[in-house]
């Protein structure tokens, strides 16, 4: 979808992809954009995915937006910001409520 895929054609691949299978649960990490890209930049910058434009992150966080109202059975959304130990936790509690 960041390269301008409609959701159903990145569904038809992953599903070949995969083998038609499909995760029980999915944790979504949730942050902004611009956020997420800081945090993803490692001590060489960014791989050929991060250094895309924010136009293609905004457009894979929408259809990740899609995909949980779609799929909201099976994607848990978790709150991504403040520290690694923090969301860490967050994680764990979600897991073990579940």
């Amino acid at each position: 979808m960041g390269r301008g895929c409609g959701l159903e054609a990145v569904k038809n691949l992953n599903d070949w992809a995969c083998g038609n299978i499909e995760p029980d649960l999915t944790f979504f990490l949730d942050l902004n954009v611009r956020e997420g890209l800081k945090r993803a930049a490692g001590p060489d910058g960014h791989d050929r995915i991060e250094a895309e434009s924010v136009l293609f992150h905004e457009n894979v966080r929408h259809a990740y937006d899609m995909l949980i109202r779609i799929f909201s059975h099976r994607y848990q959304v978790v709150d991504a910001s403040g520290s690694p130990e923090g969301v860490h936790a967050r994680i764990v509690d979600l897991a073990r409520s579940i």
